[in-house]
């Protein structure tokens, strides 16, 4: 099983992610988290990520990061591991099919979405909806900002109504991130369990 757990940065979804992955563990399942742009992949592409400027080129690059990211699930899942994805296909859709280069071409962006993720959908996925103005003061908690962090509100906004969209067209889940930690956590084992018999 695939379970993707998505939205803005500073909605909460890593914690989620770990509370979750705990709790399958607990249940005696084999777990896997995978994340595209994780913190080896941010140590090893920061010299890119502070120089290049050209959109094609940081494109191409999160691409091949997603490849890697499919790759993993790909080989948890045949070892028979429940995988909790850290943001799946939708942030690649959210940013491009608002900006960038790829936002007036819908078939290249279908495609280059296809060679990453092979068509592949996660059985369930969960996007943590908060308002902007509080992902950003969490953002801004954390101390250092990452360049792709520090972007204006309506940025965001825009980005977490795509995310809406598409969890709308896929029957995901929408939930509410301003609650408590333990609160989300709980809502998404409700979610989950329906799936799994658990």
């Amino acid at each position: 099983m695939l379970i993707a757990i998505s939205g803005i940065d500073g909605c909460g979804k890593t914690l989620q992610v770990n509370l979750l992955k705990e709790w399958f563990q607990a249940n005696g399942k084999e777990v896997s988290i995978t994340k595209a742009y994780d913190d080896d992949a941010k140590i090893a592409c920061r010299p890119f990520m502070e120089t290049w400027t050209d959109d094609v080129a940081i494109a191409f690059l999160f691409q091949a990061l997603h490849a890697q990211q499919f790759k993993a699930t790909s080989e948890a899942l045949k070892a028979g591991h429940v995988v909790i994805a850290d943001r799946w296909d939708e942030s690649y859709l959210a940013y491009h099919e608002n900006f960038g280069f790829l936002s007036g071409q819908h078939r290249l962006r279908a495609e280059l979405n296809s060679l990453a993720f092979r068509g592949h959908v996660p059985d369930i996925g969960i996007i943590i909806k908060v308002p902007v103005d509080i992902a950003r003061r969490r953002r801004e908690s954390r101390g250092k900002v990452e360049r792709f962090e520090d972007r204006p509100d309506d940025y965001y906004e825009v980005v977490q109504n795509t995310y809406c969209s598409i969890a709308l067209r896929r029957k995901w889940y929408v939930i509410d991130g301003t609650k408590v930690p333990h609160a989300i956590h709980e809502n998404i084992v409700t979610i989950v369990s329906k799936s799994v018999g658990t």
